[in-house]
């Protein structure tokens, strides 16, 4: 393989690898992936009552950290483990809701995710 293609073909990776750590997905081996909306929910997920579902969203950046906005009361209690950005959602009883995560530091909101969740009996 030349020089150039080689250069080429690790610059594409570099730009894959890049486009799918900005875009705010990450996954893990038994967690959900989470899609960023301001606005609408873009996933729904699905818990029984009593389990728990870990929202693995993107490392804040120092100075920053998630935290549950609206959504999780009465069908579901948030824990937020602010050193590594994920939130676990504990489901308490059955309904449907829209949890608001937020993004931001000690000034402002700096970005949303909004994740439909229905917690079945």
């Amino acid at each position: 393989m030349s020089r150039s293609r080689h250069s080429l073909t690790i610059l594409a990776l570099f730009i894959s690898a890049s486009s799918l750590f900005f875009s705010g997905c990450q996954t893990t081996d038994d967690r959900t992936e989470i899609v960023s909306n301001a606005s609408t929910p873009v996933q729904m997920l699905e818990v029984p009552v009593g389990s728990y579902i870990d929202l693995d969203l993107p490392f804040p950046p120092r100075h920053n950290w998630w935290v549950v906005e609206s959504g999780d009361r009465p069908y579901l209690q948030s824990k937020v483990d602010r050193s590594r950005g994920r939130i676990r959602l504990w489901a308490m009883k059955p309904g449907k809701t829209e949890v608001v995560c937020a993004l931001r530091n000690y000034a402002r909101v700096i970005r949303k995710v909004v994740v439909g969740v229905e917690v079945k009996p």
